[in-house]
């Protein structure tokens, strides 16, 4: 699946790293380039694992940054 960034989003990752760069400049940098390898995850395994029953769609699936446990 294809990454498309919206314009919204790009403006959200440019507010989110101002904000953070505020107190810590390398930080927001880090911690942009870790959103963005995320969200590049998230579209190349966009249809792995299971479907999330409440909603019923195939094209919604959970992801976890850490483990559950």
């Amino acid at each position: 699946m294809k990454l498309r960034w919206s314009e919204r989003s790009v403006n959200d990752l440019i507010t989110i790293q101002k904000y953070i760069a505020h107190n810590n400049p390398q930080m927001a940098k880090e911690w942009i380039a870790k959103l963005k390898a995320r969200a590049r995850s998230a579209a190349e395994t966009a249809l792995v694992g299971r479907i999330v029953p409440e909603f019923n769609q195939k094209d919604l699936r959970p992801t976890w940054k850490w483990e559950a446990r």
